[in-house]
């Protein structure tokens, strides 16, 4: 997920897409996946404005997005991979 890199604003500000692919790149080479990549997901999901003023933890399985809720979106990045032998893949290089 994007890290938050104004805490305590009004509006919140989040890494650029190429800054998490970065980021999400060089964790795959120092702890790569325990398998084979099979599918790259991005999922988008409408925040409160009141759930952007601090640490935002979502669970992607357990996240329920509400219609009234459309002032700010967050977008985060999902890896589907089949168990198998580490392959050090990365993603989008």
């Amino acid at each position: 997920m994007p890290s938050h890199v104004n805490r305590g604003h009004k509006r919140p500000r989040f890494e650029s897409l190429q800054q998490t692919m970065d980021k999400l790149n060089d964790k795959l080479r120092e702890f790569p996946l325990p398998g084979r990549v099979v599918g790259v997901d991005t999922v988008t999901i409408k925040l409160a404005p009141e759930d952007c003023s601090g640490q935002i933890e979502v669970d992607p399985l357990e996240t329920m997005c509400m219609d009234e809720y459309n002032t700010h979106q967050l977008s985060f990045i999902r890896l589907f991979y089949v168990k198998d032998r580490p392959r050090f893949e990365t993603i989008g290089e």
